[in-house]
């Protein structure tokens, strides 16, 4: 089996987790902001988790493959039944 053609999306994976926590780490409020929600009250709680996805940036391999990957299809398949459920703004901002 080639494995090369799953390096592109490892190596995206690592890219999105170094984008996505340094955003929240620089700028906590800023996704909140964007989706229309108060930020959370202690923004050091929400900069913490941008710096655990940060460290994961470089981590690629087996780690991004078991805290990423292997899970991906039950949550998208569960958030794709509640917002069929619920409606996606109801989804989004947590009602």
């Amino acid at each position: 089996m080639q494995m090369d053609k799953y390096r592109p999306w490892f190596y995206a994976a690592a890219l999105y987790n170094l984008f996505w926590g340094a955003l929240n780490i620089f700028f906590p409020a800023a996704l909140f902001s964007w989706i229309g929600m108060p930020p959370p009250a202690d923004t050091a709680i929400w900069q913490v988790v941008g710096m655990f996805v940060l460290v994961y940036a470089p981590a690629f391999g087996w780690v991004i493959v078991f805290n990423d990957l292997v899970w991906w299809p039950a949550f998208g398949s569960f958030l794709r039944a509640m917002a069929r459920g619920h409606g996606r703004k109801a989804l989004i901002t947590g009602q």
